[in-house]
């Protein structure tokens, strides 16, 4: 079995719950997102994509983490893509 991407929050899902979700982080070895991505609003992907800057920012701060490197992904505009690796 391949990797699979997961997004670990969706604005249907309500609040964000930051302990909760940081913790369910213990079982990947590679987390990404990108911070500044809006994304389509006419199918809602800004409500998705609010807390992306501070998930790197608490992702920084998390033990079993480090940053691994950032992307820069796009044609017209270049979005960051920052990913992390876990801690071995």
């Amino acid at each position: 079995m391949g990797p699979s991407i997961h997004p670990i929050w969706r604005y249907e899902d309500g609040d964000i719950q930051w302990d909760k979700l940081i913790d369910s982080l213990g079982k990947y070895d590679i987390v990404f997102t990108l911070p500044g991505y809006i994304g389509d609003l006419s199918d809602k992907q800004d409500l998705d994509n609010v807390h992306n800057q501070e998930f790197v920012d608490r992702m920084n701060r998390d033990p079993r983490f480090k940053l691994g490197f950032t992307l820069y992904m796009g044609v017209d505009k270049k979005v960051p893509v920052v990913i992390f690796l876990r801690k071995q």
